[in-house]
């Protein structure tokens, strides 16, 4: 089985991940000023340490948490409403659409004054390709890690590939980026949820037949061996690099 055009990648969830530099900073201005959005939830803890930020854009729910040591800009599938049975697993698109969003979000976010220098950078995605049988999903893989999984006699029932391909920065001379990806098949499942007075039970029901695909879940990310911190600029330029980095991943597969 060949290789599918890279457009045709679903995206589960993706997100920004900000390590900042050991600095103070101010983040109540980043949520009007970046999302385009009112925040329809807002999540506090430890004092205000921690705060959590959610809203709906474009059908999507996208999310920002913040703490003293990470920062994140997340996207995901909102909360699924009704009762109609999902196909396929939940998601925000193709992976083109995702890729271009959280560009603009990140461009928006790095060139805000209150944006602090960075310690690390990465970029975190899921992606899956539905496929109609368990073997279809195995084959597929095939086309992308240099594994040969096979069928065999009992066939395999699971299957995870995962490694790290480290690159030089194109854009930032001495960083190194890791560029770890992990293949595996996926299946999704809908289960029947009985309620029973404040209890809820999960039946082994499957309302739909199961839905298998080609799976890889993708961390690209500045190596923590640089040991400088990132400026606004050099954030927006390096970000745009690992963007580039996990299309290329998605688009051909494990490659040196």
């Amino acid at each position: 089985m060949n290789q599918f055009p890279v457009q045709e990648w679903l995206v589960e969830s993706a997100r920004l991940t900000f390590f900042p530099a050991p600095e103070p900073f101010e983040s109540d201005d980043w949520w009007d000023s970046v999302a385009g959005i009112p925040a329809e939830t807002v999540i506090t803890k430890k004092l205000g340490a921690e705060i959590l930020r959610v809203g709906t854009r474009d059908g999507r729910a996208l999310e920002l948490a913040v703490s003293p040591l990470r920062i994140e800009w997340r996207l995901r599938a909102p909360e699924a409403e009704g009762t109609d049975v999902p196909r396929i697993p939940p998601n925000i698109g193709v992976l083109e659409d995702s890729l271009t969003l959280v560009k603009e979000l990140a461009e928006r976010w790095f060139t805000l004054p209150t944006c602090p220098s960075a310690a690390r950078l990465a970029f975190g995605a899921i992606l899956f390709h539905p496929e109609e049988t368990p073997q279809a999903a195995f084959e597929r893989l095939e086309a992308y890690v240099p594994v040969t999984i096979g069928t065999g006699n009992p066939p395999p029932s699971d299957f995870t590939y995962q490694i790290n391909r480290p690159r030089k920065s194109s854009v930032l001379d001495g960083l190194d980026i890791n560029r770890l990806s992990r293949w595996s098949r996926g299946r999704f499942n809908v289960l029947a949820v009985l309620q029973q007075g404040v209890q809820a039970i999960v039946a082994h029901t499957e309302l739909v037949e199961p839905q298998y695909s080609a799976r890889v879940e993708l961390d690209v990310n500045t190596s923590p061996s640089f040991n400088k911190a990132l400026t606004r600029e050099q954030c927006l330029h390096v970000f745009a690099e690992l963007l580039i980095l996990a299309r290329e991943i998605a688009e051909s597969g494990d490659t040196p």
